[in-house]
């Protein structure tokens, strides 16, 4: 994966232990090959970035005859530094997903699941000191007493170092 002026590094390889899957997974006709990144390595590639930005990268690799293949794709971006941002993956989930958050300064940070009613249903993170820069929280569609949450639509409320950020996201069974 390469892209310029947005990191440390203009360019990253894929885990040759992970992925390499070839296989027509949306039964158009055409072989896809899945490839991962280091989360390490991502953010090295990203580094420059702040806040939340969609950016173009692409993607080189070989055939096996030896032939490069190559493409672009725009990527959303979730940076350190600007204002406290959030992603949640996958959305929906089912049933597990994993909550990132990049917090600008140190401070205390609140991570909090409601309904859509507006009633807290469960603290991930209940106060805890976080230094600056990237955290991860998982959810795994339960709430604070463990009990697994119906579908519908929830959100995310996360207050980390004075600044608060929201998101929702959908449980699908």
């Amino acid at each position: 994966m390469k892209s310029t002026g947005t990191g440390v590094v203009s360019e990253i390889h894929a885990i040759s232990e992970k992925g390499g899957q070839v296989e027509d997974t949306d039964k158009d006709g055409v072989d896809e090959l899945s490839s991962c990144f280091r989360r390490e390595d991502l953010r090295q590639l990203f580094s420059s970035i702040t806040g939340r930005d969609t950016v173009s990268v692409s993607i080189e690799g070989h055939l096996t005859n030896g032939a490069l293949v190559e493409g672009t794709l725009a990527l959303v971006v979730v940076g350190t530094g600007g204002p406290l941002s959030a992603a949640l993956s996958p959305n929906p989930l089912n049933p597990r997903a994993m909550l990132s958050f990049v917090t600008p300064r140190d401070g205390s940070a609140r991570v909090e699941l409601y309904d859509v009613g507006g009633r807290r249903i469960r603290t991930l993170i209940g106060g805890e000191h976080m230094a600056a820069g990237y955290h991860e929280v998982a959810i795994d569609g339960r709430n604070e007493s463990g009990e697994r949450l119906a579908s519908g639509v929830y959100f995310y409320r996360i207050e980390a170092a004075g600044e608060v950020a929201r998101g929702r996201f959908a449980i699908l069974k």
